[in-house]
């Protein structure tokens, strides 16, 4: 009795879906670790979303090409190392999105930022403000003697400006 070979078109098909995101992270990864360009960091923003959406792509196709060759009566080796083929490289996505997240997280600095009222009257009110957002730290009200910590998040250049009234 002769087994039959697997079709290969939905397996090569989800083998693509599966490893465009990574390759694609791992360039993306690799020319912002050397340029540090923000721009970078959209698109390795954007290849996480479309990434995300090819690798469930890819494990379906993977999933009804497994399926469909079981059904067929193909030779039960190939395609078992055809799952294992798929499921390493579908499984290889999580490690270079791991990288572009840590890359959006290392683009922007966080800082921590005292405010000490060493004066004798009380400061009614206090706030921190990045120049490019307009975003709003408010540290409230200060009395004689007392200091407040508070921790800014900056992504890419920008100015920070405070308001004491």
């Amino acid at each position: 009795m002769t087994t039959k070979t697997p079709r290969r078109a939905l397996f090569r098909a989800a083998m693509l879906c599966a490893g465009a995101p990574p390759a694609a992270g791992a360039v993306i990864f690799l020319l912002w670790t050397v340029t540090r360009n923000p721009g970078l960091v959209a698109a390795g923003t954007a290849a996480l979303l479309y990434g995300g959406v090819l690798w469930a792509a890819g494990a379906a196709l993977l999933v009804v090409h497994v399926r469909r060759e079981r059904a067929r009566g193909a030779s039960s080796i190939l395609v078992s190392r055809d799952r294992r083929i798929g499921g390493m490289v579908l499984l290889s996505f999580a490690p270079f999105a791991a990288l572009i997240v840590a890359a959006l997280f290392v683009s922007s600095e966080s800082y921590s930022v005292t405010v000490d009222n060493e004066g004798l009257v009380p400061v009614d009110a206090f706030a921190i403000i990045d120049g490019t957002s307009g975003e709003r730290r408010e540290l409230g009200p200060l009395a004689p003697g007392a200091k407040r910590t508070t921790s800014v998040h900056i992504g890419g250049k920008t100015s920070l400006y405070y308001e004491m009234l």
